[in-house]
C-alpha cells in the first residue's frame, strides 16, 4: 500500500504541500469513524487495499468493509477496490482507473480537516456537496 501512496503522491502532490493525496484519512461525517488507507479529498474518492491478509480473514471485517463502502457511497464519494496483486503488477493501470474516476468527480479545494499526524488527517465536514434532490428509501 505504501508503494501505491508513493505512486499517487507523485500523480497528484500531499495535501499537507498543497496537493491532493491522504494517507489514513479519517471521515467521522458518515456517523462513523472510518479511516480511508488513500483518499484525494478534494475528489471525495476513497482508495482501499483489498488484501486478503487484513481484510478477508473473518465475516465481521468482509461486513465492515461493505459497511465503510455503503457510508461512504451514501455521502458523495467513490470508492476504488484495489488488490495487493494489483499494485504489485499492475500499478499504471491502477494509476490510470483513478485519473479516469476523478474525470468524473466534482472537485472541492475547500476542505476542512485536522492533521493528525504526519501525512494523515481527519476531515472536520464533508467536500461532497449534497443535491437538492430526494431520492426514495
Amino acid at each position: 500500500m505504501e508503494q501505491l501512496y508513493h505512486r499517487i503522491c507523485k500523480e497528484f502532490g500531499r495535501l499537507e504541500d498543497g496537493g491532493e493525496a491522504v494517507w489514513e484519512l479519517e471521515v467521522p461525517f458518515t456517523g462513523r469513524r472510518w479511516r480511508i488507507d488513500i483518499a484525494l479529498p478534494a475528489y471525495c474518492c476513497a482508495i482501499e487495499s483489498d488484501g486478503y491478509q487484513y481484510h478477508g480473514r473473518d465475516l465481521a471485517g468482509f461486513k465492515r468493509d461493505r459497511q465503510k463502502q455503503l457510508d461512504l457511497v451514501r455521502h458523495g464519494w467513490s470508492l476504488i477496490r484495489i488488490s495487493t496483486e494489483q499494485i504489485r503488477h499492475d500499478l499504471e493501470q491502477v494509476i490510470c482507473s483513478i485519473n479516469e474516476t476523478i474525470a468524473y468527480a466534482q472537485y472541492n479545494r475547500e476542505l476542512d480537516f485536522k492533521r493528525t499526524s504526519f501525512d494523515r488527517c481527519r476531515l472536520l465536514s464533508n467536500p461532497a456537496r449534497p443535491r437538492n434532490t430526494k431520492i426514495k428509501a
